[in-house]
């Protein structure tokens, strides 16, 4: 008795498994999916340009995508937006060609764009037109602007073994604007990167006084700061030392880095 119910338990775990097997092979799967979306939380009226990505995977490979695109819509005011391709060639702000990862420069907001919660939409297509799952992620257009840097001034490249690193220094410049009122900034400073990218530990303040750190009118926004020149003649580094400005408002809004590069170089 108990060697029959085996052989029914057998027999039915048999037919299952036949069953399973079936079903995959006449219903493979052949799905894209599209996940690990890159977007902008906040964005600001004057914030320029912004990225949005989509990582894309095909059972068949990615020989098999035929078509990636986003929509932003606005629900507040009904509108919904319209399909806008992305490509995955290495260019318009993809990053990489040919990696799935799907990219793009996407315009800023207009001055009459309405604030409040925009949805961004990402989907894609096989070559056989299965539709991908469609991932929705929430912007946030902001009503207020962000600080504004611009023409960075300082050396274009020094000679390390002629300057005299106990009192030789180095002037550093940027401008700064704001769309509401230069009142606004409440901070300018920069960081240093050596070659290696490594350092930018130590923040560097700007300033517009007139008279500290080598300024030399208050209030015109050119921003400056005279620093030894030990910051980056140091431990026989040579290379490219990129500066990286920053700024942000009363309102703790942050304007997007600039960056400027010296040169730092021995002569034999």
């Amino acid at each position: 008795m108990l060697k029959s119910h085996r052989l029914t338990l057998l027999f039915i775990i048999g037919v299952t498994l036949v069953v399973i097997w079936g079903c995959a092979e006449n219903n493979p799967n052949t799905t894209p999916e599209v996940y690990a979306p890159v977007y902008p939380d906040s964005l600001y009226r004057n914030s320029g340009a912004y990225y949005i990505g989509v990582t894309v995977r095909d059972p068949q490979g990615l020989l098999d995508i035929n078509l990636v695109e986003y929509r932003i819509a606005h629900p507040a005011t009904a509108d919904t937006g319209r399909w806008i391709e992305i490509i995955d060639g290495g260019s318009s702000g993809d990053a990489l060609a040919g990696d799935g990862i799907y990219g793009t420069l996407v315009q800023e907001f207009g001055t009459d764009a309405a604030s409040g919660d925009y949805v961004l939409y990402f989907r894609a297509f096989d070559n056989d037109n299965h539709s991908s799952n469609t991932l929705q992620q929430t912007m946030v257009l902001r009503d207020d602007n962000i600080p504004l840097l611009s023409d960075p001034l300082l050396a274009d490249s020094i000679f390390a073994d002629v300057v005299d690193t106990l009192s030789d220094s180095l002037q550093v410049r940027v401008t700064v604007s704001h769309p509401d009122s230069s009142a606004s900034i409440n901070e300018v400073w920069f960081e240093i990167y050596d070659p290696a990218e490594t350092g930018g530990e130590t923040s560097y303040d700007m300033f517009d006084d007139g008279t500290t750190g080598g300024d030399s009118t208050a209030g015109d926004g050119r921003y400056a700061l005279r620093i030894p020149v030990t910051a980056v003649v140091r431990d026989s580094l040579q290379g490219f030392f990129r500066f990286e400005f920053n700024a942000n408002d009363n309102r703790g809004a942050s304007a997007l880095p600039v960056d400027k590069y010296l040169f730092v170089l021995n002569n034999d």
